[in-house]
């Protein structure tokens, strides 16, 4: 599981659905959600962990656009290689995340440590905790 910690900066509801925005090293991530109830205690200024796993966590090309919000470069700090999968661990200013895929896909992208890499989750792939 990947945590990164942040302070909510906005909260913006339309009905059930909620966009909580929170900085993170600088970086502004959405989170998706339908509702918060189970947060009463979440506002702006509160601490909170962004919890995701490694299959929500995508990565392409520095120069590749795409229609995710949360996107941030990260560099490739270690790689482990499995037969059938590899674990891609970046670094993110210093904090480390984790991706999975499979070993083909690592083979044709051509992986290799200190390789910056633009890394994004989905809204919708992240869960709150306070």
């Amino acid at each position: 599981m990947n945590v990164l910690r942040g302070e909510v900066v906005e909260l913006l509801n339309e009905g059930d659905i909620v966009i909580v925005k929170i900085r993170i090293k600088g970086r502004i991530f959405s989170v998706l959600m339908l509702g918060i109830t189970s947060l009463s205690d979440l506002k702006i200024g509160k601490e909170v962990d962004l919890l995701f796993k490694e299959h929500e966590l995508v990565f392409m090309s520095l120069t590749s656009k795409t229609s995710i919000e949360n996107t941030f470069e990260a560099k490739i700090s270690g790689l482990k290689k499995g037969k059938l999968l590899w674990n891609v661990e970046f670094d993110f200013e210093g904090l480390k995340l984790h991706s999975i895929i499979t070993a083909l896909r690592g083979e044709e992208l051509g992986l290799c440590e200190n390789d910056s890499w633009l890394c994004c989750i989905k809204a919708n792939d992240i869960t709150l905790r306070t």
